[in-house]
C-alpha cells in the first residue's frame, strides 16, 4: 500500500470495534476486530500513524 491514499475508518458493531482501511476507490484492504476504540486507534496508529487529533468523529455520542 506504499504511495496509496486509504481511507481509515473505526466502525462500532455493538460489542467491539472494526478498524476498516480502504483505498479511495472503495476497495477494503484490511478489516480488523477491537474490542475497544482505544485499541483500534492504536492499531491504527501503529500501521498507518494518525494522531488522535488526526481523526474525525460521525454519528457517535
Amino acid at each position: 500500500m506504499l504511495g496509496t491514499t486509504v481511507r481509515l475508518t473505526i466502525e462500532y458493531d455493538g460489542h467491539g470495534y472494526c478498524l476498516l482501511v480502504a483505498e479511495l476507490d472503495g476497495d477494503y484492504v484490511l478489516s480488523e476486530w477491537h474490542p475497544s476504540l482505544k485499541a483500534a486507534e492504536q492499531e491504527a496508529a501503529e500501521l498507518f500513524g494518525p494522531r488522535k487529533r488526526d481523526w474525525e468523529t460521525v454519528g457517535m455520542q
